[in-house]
């Protein structure tokens, strides 16, 4: 599990106290984690802050607003869009588990098959010099051409799915 701080911003020059002060954060977990638990922990914190705060300044508070939260996703190692995709992928990677934010989880809990791929690698992704290779997206175009292919024939055709 990570907590990043994606950003802080307040104030517009340097001898002004600003009135306002943003910090962005996210939390990336894995399967499993108890996520209620750690937000009544940073809760607690913050009520305690909070307390401080306006013993110095009535006025003050500190909020705390949900933008968005994905559920964690996880899939059985057997399960058969693992060999679908990775079919489809013309690779036979193992699957893990990784922790970034998705919309994965949103479908597994509605029922459909899910499995998170695409080019690139998750270690170069959201950073200023972010970047995917030709062979990468080569192979990717491969990949939308067998699901495309696969897709035209009958189901009771279909492969591992």
């Amino acid at each position: 599990m990570t907590l990043h701080v994606a950003s802080l911003h307040g104030g517009s020059t340097l001898n002004f106290v600003p009135d306002r002060a943003v910090l962005e954060f996210e939390i990336r977990y894995r399967p499993g984690v108890n996520v209620s638990a750690l937000l009544r922990e940073i809760d607690a914190e913050l009520d305690a802050a909070r307390a401080d705060l306006k013993r110095n300044a009535p006025e003050a508070d500190i909020v705390v607003e949900e933008i968005i939260a994905y559920p964690a996703f996880t899939i059985a190692a057997n399960h058969p869009a693992l060999a679908t995709v990775a079919r489809l992928a013309g690779d036979d990677m193992v699957a893990g588990a990784v922790s970034f934010g998705t919309e994965a989880g949103f479908y597994a809990a509605a029922g459909i098959p899910t499995v998170v791929c695409g080019p690139g690698d998750i270690a170069r992704a959201h950073k200023p010099d972010e970047w995917i290779s030709l062979d990468e997206l080569a192979g990717a175009d491969r990949m939308m051409g067998r699901l495309a292919a696969q897709l035209s024939t009958p189901v009771e055709n279909w492969r591992g799915v």
